[in-house]
């Protein structure tokens, strides 16, 4: 369907735009972000995003289905959703793609947009949008763990470029606690008030993720024996802490002979951990498993025994929240919001360096809390999906 076969009226309120498919490239907490605001705003949104369909035209508006909703779609560039590092970074590539197809884009009488990524901000932030809400997936300069090496030497033009391009923003929200605000407003460098960031944290389907039988989801996942099980699940990337996971695994299972770990998930890494788990002779102890569906997904979190984290930052870690709706206990480094999501020494426990025998040590005692189930799922509670609509509205859509 195109453009002119389309009528938005049907379709009202708002556009997002992400450098996402909305299906599964690139996997991360903006993309599953992406879905909820589908799955809970349903026919009021219409979408702009990659593709690497070739059936799909370019620059076109079309149908896509999305959490099982078929909503307005138009693609403004093809991607290769392998793991594979591209010579030009994906954000450049998304910046000047989207400038190309503007006026696609602005075919649509929506001026209401929704944006999570800094490079779509700078694109479009001049459009002459009605309202422009902003949401912090991160809070930290996406250059300053980038894989490309120079980029550290635009890591500051890139902030104040965004900076500026920020200003036509409002609401903006972050999925950030208040010392990750103030320290991103410290680094705006007067362009950012703190107090005009609304913290606004992950949710969690808790359809999705919540408790299940371990029998039926060994039956399902194909396990036939009991040992432990430590889980990691997100991308396979640096900024996610994989070395160190697979370094306090080591000195972990010592101690704990039987155990196996399991990373759930892809990304640019995946070969350097698979090259890493064989150089540590564990290649019958630790295994990937790659992309899985969210059920899939609730199904080895309901196995695991410990849910672990090893990232170097984090908005609001959605792996996290996933782990506490199933009941499990965690392990996770310091990152923003964690401190609400672990109560040590009851759920789980939170890790202040990066000592691989820290990490490993703070698994132990995990895996011998008395009752981690009861406290996680009532924290995990407190940011049940269905509230996401109902503040989202609150804080920017009151007036639609």
């Amino acid at each position: 369907m195109t453009s002119s076969d389309m009528s938005f009226d049907q379709w009202r309120r708002f556009l997002v735009i992400e450098g996402c498919d909305y299906e599964n490239c690139p996997p991360g907490g903006q993309l599953n972000f992406a879905r909820q605001l589908v799955g809970q705003y349903r026919r009021e949104v219409a979408l702009v995003g990659v593709t690497s369909d070739p059936a799909l035209a370019i620059g076109r508006w079309g149908v896509k289905i999305v959490a099982g909703v078929a909503v307005p779609f138009l693609p403004f560039r093809r991607r290769s959703c392998g793991g594979e590092r591209s010579l030009v970074p994906e954000r450049l590539k998304d910046y000047l793609a989207l400038r190309k197809h503007r006026d696609a884009i602005l075919a649509t009488p929506m001026r209401d947009v929704f944006i999570q990524s800094p490079e779509v901000l700078m694109a479009v932030s001049g459009w002459g949008w009605k309202s422009l809400c902003y949401l912090f997936s991160g809070v930290e300069n996406p250059l300053a763990m980038s894989r490309y090496r120079w980029s550290g030497l635009v890591a500051r033009a890139f902030d104040r470029r965004f900076f500026h391009a920020l200003q036509t923003a409002e609401p903006i929200l972050a999925a950030a606690d208040r010392e990750a605000i103030e320290e991103l407003t410290r680094r705006g460098a007067g362009l950012l008030s703190g107090a005009g960031i609304t913290s606004f944290p992950t949710r969690v389907d808790n359809e999705v993720f919540r408790p299940k039988s371990r029998q039926v989801v060994e039956q399902a996942l194909g396990i036939v024996d009991g040992a432990p099980l430590l889980l990691c699940c997100g991308r396979i990337s640096r900024e996610k802490g994989w070395e160190l996971i697979l370094a306090a695994f080591a000195h972990f299972l010592p101690d704990h002979p039987g155990s196996r770990l399991c990373f759930v998930g892809d990304g640019e890494d995946r070969a350097a951990l698979q090259a890493a788990i064989a150089k540590r002779g564990l290649s019958r102890q630790a295994w990937i498993v790659g992309l899985q569906s969210p059920d899939a997904v609730s199904d080895w979190m309901n196995r695991a025994d410990l849910v672990i984290s090893g990232s170097y930052r984090e908005g609001w870690p959605t792996v996290v929240l996933e782990a506490l709706a199933c009941g499990k206990a965690v392990v996770s480094t310091r990152v923003s919001g964690i401190g609400d999501m672990i109560m040590e020494g009851e759920n789980g426990y939170i890790v202040t360096s990066r000592n691989p025998r820290e990490f490993a040590e703070a698994m132990r005692r995990a895996l011998r809390l008395r009752d981690p189930a009861t406290i996680s799922q009532s924290i995990a509670s407190r940011y049940a999906l269905t509230s996401l609509k109902r503040d989202l509205d609150r804080l920017w859509l009151r007036a639609g």
